[in-house]
């Protein structure tokens, strides 16, 4: 069933009070997109608001309308939506009660077909569950209530177990705690994404220039399926790509593309974190044409007179900035028209792409095993270079793919080692010919002689830089700060 949202998202020029200057004047800090909680009949929820509040101060993303904090107000609108209904204040709640909303979110059913099914799995309760919990852990605290949460005096009676987190024999490893309580369903195995296959990625290509939409739309998604595979971008890294960024990327030795980070997005983009990843010229040029070509004409003809926000991926009827779930609903749309069974998502790219620069890190630093990889990330060096290869600035989240690269290697030969620039090149030359294979019968002869030889110079480029590289010999290319 589906429920009206119960916040708004603020406006971005939105700024609230948080302290008296010695000079009696009013202190604010920036509020833009932060989700502003209310009732089902449309009263202000302030308990919720001072949690969000309270969370904002840790420098949660805020990217996407709302990012982090819309997560955080989702789980926590069906205890409010619950708590409106038995017309029962937060802080009157008891652990009957809470057991009673549990149960609700867990026998909760939705019509499918002839059938029904549950509206959510066992997991995604549990989290709803153990954020409302920590909600509710704030709401004692707020009201003065001791032992809201121990079961004393008919409260509620949860506990706070820990968790484990990161690889294991690591020193990285953490104990991450979290709420638990009697009701909770018992959780359900994770179901992991497997990697995809480049026959995979060709037939969303074929399908983006095959299933009848325009030019442009033809050639953004072109593109959007280009850069996932060539940064590995999460979808809100993606989606901030600017053709700032692009022109930056054109003009260095690398070339390195500079992607702002989504994890903790503030309304400043200049001040947020972000790395440069290493990509090729072929890539470039095929994304610089798409914005002389296609993009730059429709910025004019649906913004003119104002000015241009410049972001790299743009909408076909407003010219405004895509979002991080627009990029998902298009892989889904290739997907379906694709023929391809199973889930479609753009950070299946990311799984692909952190995979095979292991791999290339693996290779170039002559690791034999998981444990040698393990030891070589204690030093500085090789985690910033794990780091700007891939965002990932820890083992406990590179587990996955630390395992995936040394499966993938166990078939190879080593002499590999020896063409990781290459094989970079290669991949990129492989996204274009099956490119150019979807356009051929889209373009004139003429104009398809030009895209070969905008392909085919792109690609001398890419070769000289490696060339020049190895000249210079090893230790020659320059990391970037990914601290910045």
């Amino acid at each position: 069933m589906s429920y009206p949202k119960l916040f708004l998202i603020a406006p971005d020029d939105m700024v609230v009070f948080s302290s008296m200057s010695e000079m009696g004047e009013a202190n604010t800090v920036a509020a833009g997109a932060v989700p502003l909680p209310k009732w089902p009949d449309g009263r202000w929820c302030h308990e919720v608001a001072l949690f969000l509040g309270k969370a904002t101060r840790r420098n949660l993303s805020r990217f996407s309308k709302g990012g982090t904090l819309r997560t955080y107000v989702n789980n926590l609108s069906h205890l409010v939506r619950f708590c409106w209904r038995k017309n029962c204040p937060f802080d009157e709640l008891n652990d009957s009660i809470f057991t009673a909303f549990i149960q609700g979110l867990t026998k909760e059913k939705e019509k499918d077909g002839l059938e029904s099914k549950d509206v959510r799995n066992a997991n995604t309760v549990c989290n709803i569950g153990r954020r409302s919990l920590d909600f509710l852990s704030f709401v004692g605290e707020l009201h003065g209530i001791d032992g809201f949460l121990d079961g004393s005096g008919g409260h509620i009676k949860a506990e706070k177990r820990a968790i484990a987190v990161g690889s294991h024999n690591s020193r990285s490893r953490k104990l991450v705690y979290y709420w638990h309580h009697h009701s909770f369903p018992e959780p359900v195995p994770v179901e992991k994404r497997h990697l995809i296959g480049i026959d995979y990625v060709s037939r969303l290509r074929r399908a983006a220039v095959t299933c009848g939409s325009e030019p442009f739309v033809m050639q953004r998604r072109l593109v959007m399926l280009r850069v996932l595979e060539a940064t590995g971008g999460r979808r809100s890294e993606i989606a901030l790509i600017t053709v700032g960024d692009i022109e930056e990327a054109l003009a260095t030795e690398g070339p390195f593309l500079k992607l702002y980070s989504a994890k903790k997005m503030g309304m400043d983009k200049s001040k947020n974190p972000h790395r440069f990843v290493k990509v090729t010229f072929n890539d470039l040029e095929y994304i610089r044409r798409y914005i002389e070509v296609f993009r730059a004409p429709l910025i004019e003809r649906t913004l003119s007179g104002s000015k241009d926000h410049g972001y790299l991926l743009i909408s076909e009827t407003s010219g405004t900035p895509i979002r991080d779930t627009t990029i998902t609903g298009e892989v889904r749309t290739l997907r379906i028209a694709a023929k391809i069974t199973g889930k479609a998502h753009p950070h299946l790219f990311r799984h692909r792409f952190v995979t095979i620069r292991l791999k290339d890190l693996i290779l170039s630093h002559k690791l034999a095993n998981r444990s040698e990889f393990e030891l070589k990330f204690k030093m500085a060096g090789f985690m910033k270079e794990v780091a700007e290869q891939t965002g990932h600035k820890s083992l406990g989240t590179l587990d996955h793919y630390i395992d995936w690269a040394f499966i993938e290697l166990s078939g190879e030969d080593g002499a590999a080692s020896n063409h990781v620039d290459l094989a970079r090149v290669a991949a990129s030359v492989e996204s274009s010919v099956a490119e150019l294979k979807a356009l051929r019968e889209q373009l004139s002869a003429d104009d398809f002689t030009l895209e070969v030889m905008r392909r085919y110079e792109a690609l001398a480029r890419d070769v000289g830089a490696i060339e020049k590289r190895h000249r210079r010999g090893p230790g020659g290319q320059k990391l970037h700060d990914v601290t910045q």
